[in-house]
């Protein structure tokens, strides 16, 4: 079928009050094809489930700029923590978490043991690595 020129162009597809003729058949289709292309498309990018990555922010020795990763595991222990950091040596690990035991809400508390679940605050690990003296 030939294009049309000239001063009544045609309609788009997509105008309200198309609903009839092949001008609504095609939108439909359209539709449909763009429906299943988006459909592949997020079968292929499939986010993980909530909570199996969780967002680690920490200071490292007292830098002014923090660390941020993002690590595939819901419960995050101390020794998956050590484990990341690319400096070895003796430190002390500090995660923030709510307190009500003072005014600003929040406690930063020394983890020890490297079996432990780190602590949360608003969802996210907050920590700092300390050098031991």
């Amino acid at each position: 079928m030939p294009l049309q020129s000239g001063p009544c162009p045609v309609p788009s597809p997509l105008t309200p009050g198309s609903g009839s003729g092949p001008a609504a058949s095609l939108q439909t289709e359209e539709l449909r094809d763009t429906n299943r292309v988006l459909q592949v498309t997020t079968g292929c990018h499939v986010a993980p489930a909530m909570g199996s990555e969780t967002e680690v922010t920490y200071f490292f020795c007292g830098e002014e700029i923090p660390y941020r990763r993002r690590m595939k595991t819901h419960s995050l222990t101390l020794g998956h923590f050590k484990e990341q950091l690319r400096k070895k040596g003796h430190y002390r690990y500090y995660f923030k978490r709510a307190s009500d035991e003072f005014k600003c809400g929040a406690v930063f508390e020394e983890v020890l043991d490297d079996s432990s679940v780190l602590p949360r605050y608003q969802g996210k690990i907050l920590g700092k690595v300390e050098r031991m003296d």
